[in-house]
């Protein structure tokens, strides 16, 4: 059942016409997901690094999902169960000092974000908010008291990416980031929620289905050109 999973989301995060997804159907996927983390808020973290055998910048595919954000790295969206709103954090290459250690000056300098903070980012992308990542203080303590819990999404490769004001330690049960951004609320409780956030990801949308039928007409013929011992 679990290799059945991550077959369906290695396809809905290949599909050409499933990545560009429209406006209206982000805001369906993210409140799918307020809806199924209706006690806390979800978070969900860029990646900030290059794949050893990446060849090149390849954006984590549950913040593609739900942003539709290809090249935007170090950026956090923060999913509110209670209110269903979003907000979306961004931080700029030039703030990001591992940003730059992991990928090399000059990629991290020609990988600029899609968007800048701002209600214009807000309003192309259907998010509520478009904050720059040192608000993200600023968001913990507003939301603090009408949440409980912070679901993560955990990652194969992270950082300890988090705003300069924002510390935490090591523990082994979650990224740091996590911890950090847990550490600002002692009343959140961190809790990985990957397989649920991927199992949403897997329930496919009408438009979905057309680009996963598009991508199989063209990929199964050529499979079967290519096996063909002839």
């Amino acid at each position: 059942m679990r290799t059945n999973l991550w077959i369906v989301v290695f396809f809905l995060v290949s599909a050409p016409h499933v990545l560009a997804a429209d406006k209206g159907e982000l805001q369906q996927r993210r409140q799918r997901a307020a809806a199924a983390f209706h006690d806390g808020i979800l978070l969900v973290h860029a990646r900030s690094v290059l794949e050893i055998t990446g060849d090149g910048f390849r954006q984590d595919p549950a913040f593609y999902y739900f942003t539709g954000l290809e090249n935007t790295p170090s950026a956090l969206l923060a999913i509110d169960g209670p209110s269903g709103q979003s907000w979306l954090f961004l931080s700029l290459p030039a703030q990001s000092s591992s940003l730059a250690e992991s990928m090399g000056p000059q990629f991290a300098k020609s990988l600029q974000p899609e968007v800048s903070p701002g209600p214009e980012a807000a309003k192309q992308l259907g998010v509520d908010y478009v904050w720059d990542w040192t608000r993200l203080q600023e968001f913990l303590a507003q939301q603090g008291s009408s949440s409980s819990t912070l679901y993560y999404v955990p990652q194969r490769f992270s950082l300890e990416e988090v705003p300069a004001g924002v510390a935490a330690g090591k523990t082994p049960e979650a990224p740091l980031w996590a911890i950090a951004v847990a550490k600002q609320r002692p009343s959140f409780q961190l809790k990985g929620v990957g397989s649920r956030v991927y199992a949403l990801m897997a329930v496919q949308s009408e438009s979905e289905i057309s680009a996963l039928r598009a991508a199989a007409r063209t990929t199964v013929p050529a499979v079967m050109a290519g096996a063909d011992p002839k």
